[in-house]
């Protein structure tokens, strides 16, 4: 039997609950709404005053502003909860995993559909293979290889810093756990500041003071 309750209908002690959800969420977490928001909508859109609006079983719903060339409309948007939840009491557990899941970094495969990324990275394979593999006979340069190899090993040094900040912050801030921010750790370390920017971005978001509610 169920409760009597369909996956769109919610009694008044839910709604209740809903409502404390909603506004813990704002309040609290809103680097996790900012993220789920984001997730199913183009990268380069830039969106403020989000909120989470309501919450289903069967789904999560915001509203937020979006400027276009120098236009603004408030917006609204729909997350579907696939599966749905079969009670309120499932929705913590799923709103950590969403927050942990959006806020990962981008697979190595990702990494590559960004031209700076895919430009650093390549930048840094080729300033490895003339400093390790080759010599001043093999190759005429600008500058001698021991100089070159001294410019890829100080600009690893600095990604490999840029890692651990990023790491801390994803660990510290971003309360994702050691293994994605390891995770977090290791992709920046492989093209440094894009990435680093990403997860300055979720801090920033995570640490800013919320707008009260009326």
């Amino acid at each position: 039997m169920t409760d009597g309750i369909g996956k769109n209908e919610l009694d008044e002690q839910q709604q209740k609950q809903v409502s404390r959800i909603c506004n813990h969420m704002n309040q609290d977490h809103m680097v996790s709404v900012y993220a789920m928001i984001k997730s199913m909508l183009p990268s380069s859109s830039k969106i403020s005053n989000y909120k989470m609006a309501s919450v289903s079983l069967d789904k999560v719903e915001f509203s937020y502003v979006e400027c276009t060339q120098g236009m603004c409309a408030m917006r609204q948007i729909t997350l579907p909860l696939d599966p749905p939840l079969e009670s309120m009491k499932e929705l913590r557990p799923r709103l950590i995993q969403l927050h942990r899941q959006l806020l990962s970094p981008p697979s190595i495969v990702s990494i590559f559909t960004e031209p700076i990324c895919t430009f650093i990275l390549v930048f840094m394979i080729i300033l490895g293979y003339i400093s390790y593999l080759m010599t001043d006979e093999n190759l005429v340069l600008v500058f001698p290889v021991p100089v070159v190899r001294r410019f890829f090993l100080l600009t690893q040094l600095a990604h490999i810093l840029e890692g651990v900040y990023g790491g801390y912050l994803a660990y510290s801030t971003l309360k994702l756990g050691m293994l994605i921010s390891l995770q977090w750790l290791f992709t920046i370390s492989l093209v440094g500041y894009p990435m680093t920017s990403k997860v300055m971005e979720y801090s920033n978001i995570a640490t800013a003071i919320p707008n009260k509610e009326e």
